[in-house]
């Protein structure tokens, strides 16, 4: 499991060493997100960047508020993963997306991916 403190200091991306609430890096990612809401609305949402911790997505029109639960499911090298979220921030046309009970094959998975792609 990479915490980032084995990592070397060139290794560990600039915007992580001035955000110190953020527990793990994250990596650029494509792809798409299903979020349905605790109103039972579902939305389809572009992953902007993606970590062992949570995900960015561009949210049109912000359906998405702030400390709103949701459930997820994406998919990441052909893994699917489902679990829930919360959301840890939501402006105008992003939302950031903390994982609530993540499995722990699913944090490997994230793991391996970022890992692969590096840190930025």
């Amino acid at each position: 499991v990479f915490t980032g403190d084995e990592l070397p200091m060139n290794q560990i991306a600039p915007s992580s060493l001035s955000d110190e609430r953020r527990s793990s890096l994250r990596t650029p990612c494509t792809g798409l997100v299903l979020v349905s809401s605790e109103d039972s609305n579902m939305y389809l949402l572009e992953i902007l960047d993606i970590s062992v911790g949570g995900m960015r997505v561009r949210q049109p029109e912000r359906p998405l508020g702030s400390c709103q639960s949701v459930e997820i499911e994406f998919e990441v090298e052909g893994e699917s993963i489902r679990c829930r979220g919360r959301v840890a921030n939501a402006r105008k046309t992003e939302a950031g997306i903390r994982f609530v009970g993540l499995s722990s094959d699913d944090a490997v998975t994230l793991e391996l991916y970022t890992s692969r792609r590096g840190w930025f």
